[in-house]
């Protein structure tokens, strides 16, 4: 309910954000005067600008909010850090000062910078769409090639930031589960303030639409040296980046939390078959896959971009506190009981005769196999740390152990769990020298 009142608050005073920065356009030069529209689009830097804009929209971290877990919101994981706003959030204490899941007016100032492009950045001569009013590459070639490649980007990224909003603000009203605004063209002070939200099912079939779109004009992967489709393009959208946005809207929409029946679950299955069949080829031909967050080429991350080299700060904020980590993020048991057994099927699924056998052992023994690539548990094993000694330690989470609340009143574990998932590797080491960092990547659809 507080949510919806939100939604009502934000609508009346936060759709002003389709309209602003009227002067986007008109940026200054050393004081000396403005650029006006005609020479923006004569410019290729400049006409790039409106696309190369939004990209900054884009999670530089990992799922994160001011560097903290957005799962610490939710009854995924718990933080240590008390000044934490995704701690804050998850308590209730949510307010206008420390909100900062509210990215309305952003995301929305995002799409209209694409609204900009896509009608002026990409605009034809002519009915056939083979010669446009800007010229980014003096090469006919490369120029084609680079309005196949923004069009694509501008219409994938429109519909990511109609994604990210329908994720933060659709909710069921009345029993009537509404999505966003969906905005595909350049409106007006006047327009803006009589657009209404479109239902949960219009936005999705709005995001859908756009998703078909970036498919015809992006590449498959970035590869080789060409300036416009080459390596150097690495971390743009892909085919599969679209075709799995496309999949996640749907699978959403499918959620108890949205679903009013008009999509069906049938619907959400066949776009993630075909989502999970043009990038990997034979379905569940690895349906285990260990999560690489390292190397480019572990095929588990369908989006991602380069984040940071020689980096030690996921190992920094969530290591325990015996390898001198933080043990911010904790995550809760209700979490590790997602994971099912080895077998696929939940715990609770078993025959009684098969727990009682399992419960001699540890319980962490017969869990599906990427439970311990997620989540440290009592009894995990962690090398590294060799001027500590502390090669093949085991972590000890119980009361009293060695990385528990009672030995580690300020960083130890409030649930017996730490996070593993996102290090750059086990031999990562913080002290007494930070050694063994690596290149790691951010993943924004996985």
């Amino acid at each position: 309910m507080k949510k919806i009142k939100y939604l009502r608050f934000v609508m009346l005073f936060l759709l002003t954000a389709l309209i602003s920065c009227q002067d986007f356009l008109e940026p200054t030069l050393d004081g000396k005067g403005t650029y006006n529209e005609d020479f923006v689009w004569d410019n290729p830097s400049f006409a790039r600008g409106p696309l190369y804009y939004v990209y900054k929209g884009i999670p530089t971290s990992f799922r994160t909010v001011d560097f903290n877990y957005s799962d610490i919101a939710t009854d995924n994981a718990v933080s240590n850090n008390v000044s934490s706003n995704m701690r804050n959030f998850g308590l209730g204490l949510l307010s206008s000062s420390n909100n900062t899941m509210d990215r309305w007016d952003e995301f929305y100032q995002y799409i209209r910078s694409l609204n900009i492009f896509m009608k002026n950045g990409l605009s034809p001569i002519g009915d056939d769409d083979t010669e446009h009013n800007v010229v980014y590459y003096t090469d006919s070639t490369e120029n084609a090639m680079a309005f196949k490649q923004y069009k694509g980007e501008a219409y994938f990224l429109r519909a990511w930031y109609h994604w990210s909003l329908l994720k933060l603000y659709g909710a069921k009203v009345n029993g009537i589960s509404l999505g966003v605004p969906v905005v595909k063209s350049i409106v007006t002070e006047a327009e803006a303030f009589k657009l209404s939200r479109s239902t949960y099912a219009e936005t999705v079939w709005a995001i859908a639409a756009d998703c078909d779109t970036a498919v015809k004009y992006l590449q498959d992967s970035y590869t080789g040296n060409n300036v416009v489709i080459g390596e150097t393009n690495y971390g743009a959208p892909t085919t599969h980046a679209a075709r799995s946005l496309k999949a996640m809207a749907y699978v959403f929409a499918t959620s108890p939390a949205y679903n009013d029946g008009i999509i069906p679950l049938d619907s959400a299955a066949y776009y993630l078959h075909v989502a999970l069949k043009a990038y990997e080829g034979v379905i569940n031909a690895n349906p285990l896959p260990t999560r690489d967050f390292v190397n480019t080429t572990n095929k588990d991350a369908i989006w991602r971009s380069h984040f940071a080299t020689n980096y030690f700060g996921n190992e920094v904020q969530n290591y325990p506190p015996t390898y001198r980590g933080s043990g911010e993020t904790n995550p809760s048991h209700d979490l590790v009981k997602c994971f099912p057994l080895s077998d696929g099927f939940p715990y609770e699924d078993h025959p009684q005769e098969l727990l009682d056998v399992l419960g001699q052992y540890s319980p962490y023994q017969f869990s599906d196999p990427r439970l311990k690539d997620a989540i440290i548990y009592d009894g995990t094993i962690l090398n590294g740390h060799v001027d500590l000694g502390l090669q093949n330690y085991i972590i000890e989470t119980y009361v009293g152990g060695e990385e528990s609340r009672e030995t580690n009143p300020i960083n130890g574990t409030k649930t017996g769990y730490y996070l593993k998932k996102f290090y750059n590797g086990v031999n990562t080491e913080l002290y007494p020298a930070r050694k063994n960092g690596s290149t790691v990547y951010y993943t924004a659809i996985s």
